[in-house]
């Protein structure tokens, strides 16, 4: 529900208050018009990254700077140390 009400009240899709997922879907893909809109990649492969990019993107992302392991945000993730 949350991604719906995101899809709503940021990118002004209608509310399916039967099926709230497919204004949830609605939101991502207003989200991915507006990416390619302004010219920002909307996924790895537009950025130029390589699937054997990803562990050093998490490792920099979850210890980098001083981090512990954690990010917090929607929901906390816990990172491992391959």
């Amino acid at each position: 529900m949350r991604f719906a009400k995101l899809a709503v009240r940021v990118w002004g899709c209608q509310m399916d208050y039967d099926n709230p997922e497919s204004t949830a879907l609605a939101g991502i893909r207003a989200l991915e018009r507006f990416l390619e809109d302004i010219g920002m990649p909307g996924n790895f492969e537009e950025l130029g990254a390589k699937k054997e990019d990803i562990p050093k993107l998490v490792e920099v992302l979850c210890y980098g700077n001083g981090r512990t392991g954690s990010i917090s945000g929607f929901v906390t993730i816990h990172c491992h140390r391959l």
